[in-house]
């Protein structure tokens, strides 16, 4: 089962927070993030509601977690003659798809993993320009 968390960029200051989600739009239309701090205390923090993503339950080849929102791209570091791919999370079925594509990869060239090609390089809120090489 994997683990169900979210992050978010925070309202006042822009930085991302990671932890668990929670929507109160009945009331106030407030997004908020609420994670623990080093010491152990709960903090909640409110995000902009657009940049809300949740965890695929993946990590890349460098340990990163994938969310919803980021921009990976496909590293076939054993195949000089295949382009590097990007690609961006936007759903759990464009994960599976891109978890299908992996595994093809992964048993042709004998990677340890399927996320052994994959490598988030930023996200389509912090890195829009990333995306203007698919165009």
């Amino acid at each position: 089962m994997r683990e169900i968390k979210f992050r978010g960029k925070t309202v006042d200051t822009g930085n991302w927070v990671y932890g668990s989600y929670q929507a109160d739009v009945m009331l106030i239309g407030k997004h908020t993030i609420i994670y623990s701090d080093y010491d152990g205390y709960y903090c909640e923090e409110e995000v902009i509601p657009e940049t809300i993503g949740q965890y695929t339950g993946l990590n890349d080849r460098n340990g990163k977690e994938i969310y919803e929102g980021d921009i990976l791209k496909l590293v076939l570091v054993d195949w000089s003659d295949v382009p590097e791919d990007i690609f961006t999370v936007s759903s759990e079925q464009f994960v599976e798809d891109v978890c299908y594509l992996k595994a093809i990869i992964a048993n042709a060239i004998e990677v340890e993993s399927q996320t052994d090609c994959i490598e988030v390089i930023g996200n389509i809120y912090d890195n829009p320009e990333l995306l203007e090489c698919r165009e």
